[in-house]
């Protein structure tokens, strides 16, 4: 594990230090606050639902510090888990077909949750392996085992929680398969709780 990244609540953390705060006074979300930070250009942002904006900007950060273009496009791969799947959009999509009258194609998308994967892909043009998992709950050990996933073919992992409600609980990280030492459960858990 080389590179983590941390956002619960408010704040955003990289390696532990803190690297973004919402200003509370300025009336546009936290995920709108923080793209404008980072100075992205990327106009499908804006349509995006909330798990695939926070997995999106949480990697965009991850990558301020790694260089992810030394690796060939099928060669890093993404997993995370969160314990409520796409829930937020499933129910914004429900009100829409059964309120509105009107199901909308756009929310439709976003009612499966690897469509954060798919969103990530598409902007890095990263083809590896790719999964998103429900679990109870934030569980370090299952993370430690994603590093299995770095098969021969594999050489960088983006894994990790993507939590939403009832607020913001996520973690990333950036895993390479001969970087240093080994990441472990201890670790995952030391930076999961740095916040």
């Amino acid at each position: 594990m080389t590179t983590w990244c941390r956002w619960k609540g408010d704040k955003v953390l990289l390696n532990g230090e803190l690297f973004f705060q919402c200003d509370k006074n300025n009336s546009e979300d936290m995920a709108l606050q923080l793209y404008r930070f980072l100075k992205i250009d990327y106009p499908k942002f804006h349509k995006m639902d909330s798990l695939s904006k926070t997995g999106f900007l949480l990697t965009e950060i991850i990558k301020t510090i790694e260089d992810t273009g030394r690796f060939a496009d099928d060669e890093i791969a993404m997993v995370f888990a969160n314990n409520h799947s796409c829930s937020e959009t499933d129910i914004k999509f429900e009100h829409s077909y059964l309120e509105d009258k009107t199901p909308s194609p756009a929310l439709f998308v976003y009612t499966l949750p690897n469509i954060v994967t798919g969103e990530i892909s598409i902007r890095n043009k990263w083809y590896g392996e790719s999964a998103v998992y429900i679990l109870p709950a934030f569980d370090a050990g299952f993370f430690e085992d994603q590093k299995s996933l770095l098969q021969p073919h594999t050489r960088a992992l983006v894994a990790g929680w993507l939590q939403l409600i009832p607020e913001t609980d996520a973690f990333i990280y950036f895993a390479e398969k001969t970087a240093g030492e080994p990441f472990s459960t201890e670790k995952i858990l030391q930076a999961y709780h740095s916040l």
